[in-house]
């Protein structure tokens, strides 16, 4: 697929003249084609990986930093993905094409960035628990990360640290790096209390969950 220098500001969320100064600089894989700039997505996913760029798939040109002080706004019944089929093989593949994203969302890119970051190591940390998240900030809801749990129907062995099969997936998708750390340090703040990975491994209903991290989040308050 070719982007115009309009289409890359908005995939990158950079403004067109910084796009315009990468291309002068050669800075950025482009073509020329009847005497237009275009650039091939697959080469700019690949440069964006590269350089730790974040890809924008809401096409919206404005982004609100989400300060994560509390799990709980985050979730709803529908974050949750009960005993879904998946394979130890094409698991990120089958998790994004049954998750619900925003409409216009590519799931192609999506798991493109997935697989990225999961080339790297893998990220079942332990625990029963793998956290696979894009390799680069992706910006698909509007003002706030993204977290999804699957509960698969059979455990995975998917290289943990610790080489336990891994019974919940925790998808993260982040807008920024500074939003992806913070989200990292609170799903590890959550999961370093038992009573958390006993209500995943348990696959407890939703508002027990809810219930367990508002708990959790209430004694780091005092």
């Amino acid at each position: 697929m070719e982007l115009s220098v309009k289409d890359l500001a908005v995939f990158l969320l950079k403004p067109e003249k910084e796009i315009i100064a990468l291309v002068k600089n050669k800075n950025i894989p482009f073509d020329v084609i009847r005497d237009k700039v275009c650039f091939n997505k697959q080469q700019i996913i690949a440069w964006a990986i590269e350089n730790s760029v974040p890809v924008n798939l809401t096409g919206s040109m404005k982004m609100t930093e989400y300060s994560i002080g509390s799990m709980v706004p985050l979730l709803s019944e529908k974050s949750f993905y009960r005993d879904v089929n998946l394979s130890e093989k094409s698991y990120l593949d089958e998790m994004v094409n049954i998750a619900e994203f925003p409409a216009g969302t590519d799931k192609k890119v999506v798991v493109q960035l997935l697989k990225a970051r999961e080339g790297l190591m893998s990220t079942a940390i332990g625990h029963g628990i793998s956290l696979p998240h894009p390799r680069v900030p992706l910006i698909i809801a509007k003002d706030r990360p993204l977290i999804m749990f699957f509960f698969p129907e059979k455990y995975l062995k998917l290289k943990a640290v610790d080489n336990q099969p891994v019974h919940t997936i925790i998808l993260m998708m982040s807008q920024t790096i500074k939003q992806h750390l913070g989200m990292l340090a609170h799903i590890n703040l959550l999961l370093s209390h038992e009573s958390f990975r006993v209500a995943l491994k348990q696959r407890a209903v939703f508002m027990d969950i809810v219930n367990v991290i508002n708990e959790i989040e209430g004694r780091r308050a005092k």
